[in-house]
């Protein structure tokens, strides 16, 4: 019979197979089997009290790097609110009724957290939810705006079509909220058309092979650091011998403080030295195998979480910044600012305000705005006015000169 830790080391390097492993593995723990009279400590024993990552923003590390990195980056773009005031001008909103809602939507959060809330909750759960409070009608600003958690939501459907969201409150009461006061972010999700697809949904099985593999790591050093050796017997051993024979080498043996003690075998037990390295259990390259599909989940990369190994250069370190920008952070901010728009500013007033993300500090862009710049000069040596290309400018590239 296959010796279990080797059985279990190949079925760490199958990527796809991490639930039929801890399956099995479950299923093996009732008791002593043939298999434990030769090993001393199994790998089965380690990961018995091992669960699912059912919190992956406190339990992943490199889910929590990405996702904070997100909504950190995104809410630190100043959020500004602009006004049409003619046809060539634009002119900052800093004062009003609805500059007070956006400058503290509600008594617990700034808009700073407002939004970075919203990034962390579509980055777990595909979807966010802003609730605006203090409005009877959709053409009127609210007196506050509110980020929940999206697993408070149910669509309340009639005739077929949603006309609201019912959402979870105290003592197991739910309350009726129109559409109209639900801001609902989503990614799109092609196996539901109402509720939105999670990012981490394609890569819970990479997160939680990092987290088996994190979990066998600190029994391992915890619990010995190496496996000197295995005892095998001819014959299987019963409950009682099994359970005596395990607390009896723990109590001797372990832990650093007892390493090279000499172990006393009885029964025709047979003491042979362990071969089985920690390099065996490939740890180092699976772990590195799950950072890499969180970061193409999040369309993150490891320069801008801190990790420079396959960077090395300073050209290098600037493409993957601005590449960061482009193709992940300034997607998300637009698709903020759009959607607020087509649910929200074109709904209220005249249609004549809107908010816009300014990322004209942003370090990364700095040569993309430049560009821009000269671009402008260009058109306003054509006879283009100020405000008609800064208009331009925030309307098509979401970045205002």
């Amino acid at each position: 019979m296959r010796n279990p830790i080797n059985y279990i080391s190949d079925k760490f390097r199958e990527r796809r197979e991490t639930n039929k492993l801890i399956t099995l593995i479950k299923q093996k723990v009732i008791g002593a089997l043939r298999d434990d009279s030769v090993i001393w400590k199994s790998l089965r024993q380690l990961l018995n009290s091992s669960e699912e990552v059912t919190t992956p923003y406190s339990q992943s590390v490199w889910v929590y790097a990405a996702i904070s990195a997100i909504s950190q980056s995104v809410s630190r773009v100043p959020f500004n609110l602009v006004q049409q005031k003619s046809e060539d001008e634009l002119e900052m909103i800093e004062e009003g009724e609805l500059y007070n809602l956006f400058s503290n939507p509600n008594p617990m959060m700034s808009m700073k957290e407002l939004l970075e809330a919203k990034e962390i909750f579509m980055g777990l759960k595909g979807e966010a939810f802003w609730v605006f409070e203090g409005r009877e009608n959709i053409t009127q600003i609210p007196k506050e705006i509110w980020c929940l958690d999206p697993a408070r939501f149910e669509p309340v459907i009639a005739n077929g079509l949603q006309i609201g969201w019912a959402i979870q409150m105290e003592e197991n009461k739910k309350k009726a909220i129109p559409l109209y006061d639900v801001m609902h972010f989503k990614y799109f999700n092609p196996y539901n058309m109402i509720r939105g697809l999670a990012p981490y949904q394609a890569i819970s099985m990479a997160v939680n092979q990092s987290y088996y593999a994190d979990s066998y790591n600190t029994n391992f050093f915890k619990d010995g650091a190496t496996v000197g050796g295995f005892i095998s017997f001819k014959e299987e051993l019963g409950n009682d011998a099994y359970n005596r024979l395990v607390k009896q080498f723990e109590e001797r043996h372990k832990g650093h403080s007892n390493a090279h003690k000499i172990g006393i075998l009885e029964g025709g037990g047979d003491f042979k030295e362990a071969k089985l390295s920690q390099k065996d259990m490939d740890f180092v390259q699976t772990k590195k195998l799950s950072r890499e599909e969180i970061f193409a989940a999040y369309k993150t990369n490891a320069v801008v979480l801190g990790l420079y190994e396959d960077v090395k250069s300073y050209e290098g370190t600037k493409t993957a910044h601005k590449t960061y920008w482009q193709d992940c952070l300034i997607p998300k901010c637009s698709y903020t600012v759009e959607h607020l728009w087509n649910k929200f500013f074109s709904k209220i007033g005249n249609g004549d305000m809107w908010a816009q993300f300014d990322f004209t500090n942003v370090e990364a862009l700095q040569e993309d705005f430049g560009k821009k710049v000269v671009t402008a000069v260009q058109l306003f040596g054509m006879g283009y006015t100020k405000n008609a290309i800064n208009k331009h400018w925030c309307k098509i590239s979401k970045i205002c000169l």
